[in-house]
């Protein structure tokens, strides 16, 4: 155990606390990952399906996830062209998601 300032910190607690915690984030991001990655393909707009399809969330790093598609038209799709209207997809998706994360996070440094 160290001593700083008068304030007794026990190393083995803490770490235990702090492997809690990510544990606890880990999966916070992992379901607001998947809602995004679900409700960015209930709001594609679907001629073929292949956009929709390629939609994947996939894990990057404990914390880190990327919700992405191969599809080389799909920033066409989301951002619009001179020729044709923005039919965003992924914006939606994270600012529906935005809310949830941050309240989760609250609830889980607030415990």
């Amino acid at each position: 155990m160290a001593q700083v300032t008068g304030i007794v910190i026990d190393k083995r607690k803490l770490e235990a606390l702090q492997a809690g915690l990510r544990v606890k984030a880990d999966a916070v991001v992992r379901k607001i990952a998947l809602d995004v990655e679900a409700y960015a393909k209930s709001v594609v707009p679907v001629d073929t399906g292949n956009l929709k399809n390629s939609l994947s969330a996939d894990q990057r790093s404990d914390t880190e996830w990327w919700i992405h598609t191969n599809v080389e038209y799909a920033p066409f799709v989301e951002l619009g062209t001179s020729r044709m209207h923005a039919q965003p997809f992924l914006t939606p998706a994270v600012e529906r998601a935005r809310p949830v994360l941050i309240a989760a996070f609250k609830v889980l440094f607030e415990t």
